[in-house]
């Protein structure tokens, strides 16, 4: 993702409230129990397989993550096998991608989502960084 020089900076922020970031962390953990097989992280991507069969729940997933964390890019791809999905951070997370990837991952301590871990930056108000 490459911001435009006369485009300002998107914050590294998550609309939701505490009760709907549980509520979507919990909702995307649900999604990767019945439907991940793999994840892989270069960079500032975070590219997820999932079963081509649920196809239908990552692209809700990707609606809701658009809606929520505008700071995020995804991308997804369906080559008749599986569904990749793609989830770049922009150049401004890279001192915390942990946390931004955090909620898009199986086993996350945490229930936060939309890649904002509140809870791990000590900030109660959705803000990474």
């Amino acid at each position: 993702m490459q911001a435009d020089r006369d485009t300002p900076e998107i914050p590294l922020a998550c609309s939701l409230d505490a009760g709907r970031l549980y509520e979507q962390r919990a909702w995307i953990e649900n999604l990767n129990r019945s439907a991940l097989l793999e994840t892989l992280r270069q960079g500032r991507h975070l590219i997820l397989t999932y079963r081509r069969d649920h196809i239908g729940q990552v692209r809700e997933l990707v609606r809701r993550e658009r809606d929520c964390c505008a700071f995020l890019e995804f991308d997804l791809a369906d080559n008749g096998q599986v569904a990749t999905l793609d989830i770049e951070a922009p150049e401004s997370a890279a001192g915390i991608l942990d946390f931004v990837f955090a909620p898009f991952l199986p086993g996350s301590p945490e229930p936060a989502a939309c890649g904002c871990a509140a809870g791990h930056l000590g900030r109660q108000d959705n803000v990474c960084g």
